[in-house]
């Protein structure tokens, strides 16, 4: 069997991931300006990295041993991630939305995580809003 299915299922359990931390919660559902409000840092950064152990192991980067070990230290390479100080104004739920889903599409893969448009530093800090 290929491990192209085994690739593309990590990638869509890394969708997944990213749907679950980035959803809405209990009783927001509805909110007019949840979408505006400030993504919460330290989620996003936990599911861009992980998306991005699970794209090298899909590119064929890494081996699932290395990709295993790329993600279980995601959780601590992300304790108090905090939008830089100049990041004015902060990314919001729709623009990290966004990035999470463009790392998390496989026809993407051959794109370089620092040269896909909407997880550039410029896109998600509204130097180009």
């Amino acid at each position: 069997m290929s491990a192209w299915p085994k690739r593309l299922r990590s990638l869509g359990l890394g969708a997944l991931l990213a749907l679950v931390l980035g959803g809405p919660t209990p009783g927001s559902v509805g909110s007019c300006d949840q979408d505006a409000q400030t993504a919460n840092a330290e989620q996003f950064c936990r599911a861009r990295k992980d998306l991005a152990c699970q794209r090298r192991y899909a590119r064929g980067e890494i081996d699932q041993a290395a990709e295993m070990a790329c993600r279980a230290g995601v959780d601590a390479e992300c304790v108090g991630a905090a939008w830089p100080a100049d990041c004015d104004p902060p990314p919001t739920t729709v623009q990290t939305r966004a990035c999470i889903a463009a790392l998390a599409n496989s026809e993407r893969l051959s794109e370089a995580e620092n040269a896909i448009p909407e997880c550039l530093t410029s896109t998600l800090c509204g130097r180009s809003r």
